[in-house]
């Protein structure tokens, strides 16, 4: 049988680390890594050929007549980019039946979750949004924010709780 006593549960104690250093190096080595990838960024987009390709027509074309341009890096800023960007992420909103009353038949619509999604296509009359499935999971209703503020609700046009994916369309203007 071991025996315990008071030096060794000192020692014990003295070996572990305190929660807020394992706490605060974590967050250095984030702080430290994002600044060496926002240092190295403008290195590798002048190193790199961007191209542009026409949108589809209905008919096949040959690799030959595809017109592909150059852009220069410098001609956007990392921050023009990123301006331009945002504007396709929104937000999204999980809307839940709740029944607060148990003695009322009625139920109201309440918060459930939030989370984020990206338009990733646009229509005439449509958008076309990606989020991840747990967002709008058991939703009653959804609601999309977008970049300007502007709320719509969205119709599920299907799921995939595998990969946690979903696809989600609004109306456009």
């Amino acid at each position: 049988m071991t025996e315990f006593n008071e030096e060794s549960r000192t020692e014990n104690r003295a070996a572990k680390k305190p929660v807020w250093k394992g706490f605060l190096s974590t967050v250095a080595a984030g702080v430290l890594g994002s600044a060496l990838t926002l240092t190295a960024v403008p290195y590798f987009q002048e190193d790199t050929p961007q191209a542009t390709v026409p949108e589809e027509t209905g008919q096949a074309e040959s690799s030959s007549n595809l017109d592909v341009t150059p852009v220069s890096s410098s001609s956007k800023s990392l921050a023009d980019i990123i301006e331009q960007a945002s504007k396709a992420i929104v937000g999204v909103v999980n809307m839940q039946q709740q029944n607060n009353n148990p003695f009322s038949q009625s139920s109201e619509a309440a918060e459930s979750g939030t989370g984020s999604g990206v338009i990733f296509k646009k229509t005439d009359d449509a958008a076309y949004i990606v989020t991840n499935n747990h967002v709008i999971e058991n939703a009653s209703e959804i609601q999309v924010t977008l970049h300007d503020g502007e709320k719509a609700t969205a119709e599920l046009i299907g799921t995939d709780a595998l990969t946690d994916i979903a696809v989600l369309k609004i109306k456009g203007n």
